[in-house]
């Protein structure tokens, strides 16, 4: 009769180990799909732009090098007055009238080691620029996939001397 006893303990253990394991798997499953939790989508490290020269007379005319290892397929411009705070204003590119503001595409891609001119005009969305440009930020972006991937490790802060665009 006690050997009995010490069986049902033992598949009652049993049982109860399967049900927390199942529930377990259960809550798994269902975390991962409610979390949905994809990695952020970047660059390759050596993806990296910087500005050769610059112009200032009545737009801004930047020439801009890939200095890094693979193709960039645009950049995204922003302009402030204050080098101590991020520049935040972004000016309209002047070869399309219908891209978004601060978006220059280089079509095609631009190579490692070329450099080509991105124009931008003085006019943000809300109307004219209202201030002299002492600093710009840089972001390159690629397109994956038909979809625009931003480099977040490759931005890039200047200053300006005598850039009166106004």
């Amino acid at each position: 009769m006690n050997g009995k006893k010490a069986v049902s303990e033992i598949i009652s253990y049993v049982i109860l180990v399967a049900i927390v394991l199942f529930l377990a798997t259960g809550v798994y499953i269902w975390l991962k799909t409610a979390s949905n939790a994809t990695p952020v989508a970047d660059c390759k490290t050596d993806t990296s732009v910087v500005v050769s020269s610059y112009e200032c007379l009545g737009d801004i005319k930047l020439s801009i090098k890939n200095n890094g290892y693979f193709n960039v397929d645009g950049i995204i411009l922003s302009v402030g007055n204050d080098s101590q705070r991020e520049p935040d204003t972004y000016l309209l590119s002047s070869y399309l009238t219908d891209s978004l503001a601060g978006h220059y595409d280089f079509i095609p891609s631009l190579t490692p080691g070329e450099t080509r001119e991105a124009k931008f005009i003085t006019k943000t969305d809300e109307g004219n620029l209202k201030f002299n440009v002492s600093v710009i930020k840089i972001q390159p972006f690629i397109i994956d996939k038909n979809e625009e991937i931003i480099c977040q490790n490759s931005v890039i802060k200047q200053n300006l001397d005598n850039c009166n665009p106004v």
